[in-house]
């Protein structure tokens, strides 16, 4: 009975964290240090798209543009929060139980597309009689005046990736640097 309890108590800690829903939107701002707008970014290399709708995952889209495979370095990816504090990423299809290990690089042959995510590891984390849960990038109080202080203070802040991909033996470091805006609803 009591492990019963204790498990709908969680469930409703849960379901609370829910009901928080950040008004949270990002753009891109720049890469490598070159003004951008949107989310979309092109060069000879690559063209990516990103996104993110909620929680713990910036979504994108890469497809490679040269006439040869070229890999993500996942194991030296970077996340850079809104704080300038760094964490180790990992990716779509990673356990979250191997999210601290080596992460073998993703090969997208030429003219190829990837759908991936980039998804901080220190948001990720397991509940005892719950399992493993995402956290968000935004915003992690339980109490709900907290929480909107602490998306408050995130706006106009910038986050960044840092997604190295190789190309014939070349690494080329991506630095996406987004914005983060209030999205009023």
């Amino acid at each position: 009975m009591k492990k019963i309890i204790f498990l709908l108590f969680i469930a409703l800690i849960i379901a609370s964290c829910a009901s928080i829903k950040p008004t949270v939107g990002l753009y891109l701002s720049d890469v490598n240090g070159n003004q951008m707008g949107g989310m979309s970014y092109i060069d000879d290399m690559i063209a990516v798209d990103w996104s993110y709708i909620y929680r713990a995952k910036l979504n994108f889209k890469l497809k490679n543009k040269t006439t040869s495979t070229i890999r993500i370095k996942w194991d030296d990816a970077v996340y850079v929060n809104a704080s300038g504090s760094i964490d180790r990423v990992m990716h779509a299809g990673v356990k979250y139980i191997n999210r601290n290990e080596s992460q073998p690089p993703s090969s997208i042959p030429a003219g190829a597309y990837i759908d991936d995510a980039v998804i901080p590891t220190s948001v990720i984390s397991f509940v005892p009689y719950v399992g493993w849960i995402e956290g968000n990038l935004f915003g992690v109080s339980m109490d709900s005046r907290e929480a909107k202080k602490q998306l408050e203070n995130t706006y106009g802040k910038t986050i960044k990736v840092l997604l190295p991909i190789e190309s014939n033996g070349i690494i080329t470091d991506y630095e996406f640097s987004f914005t983060v805006t209030s999205l009023k609803r």
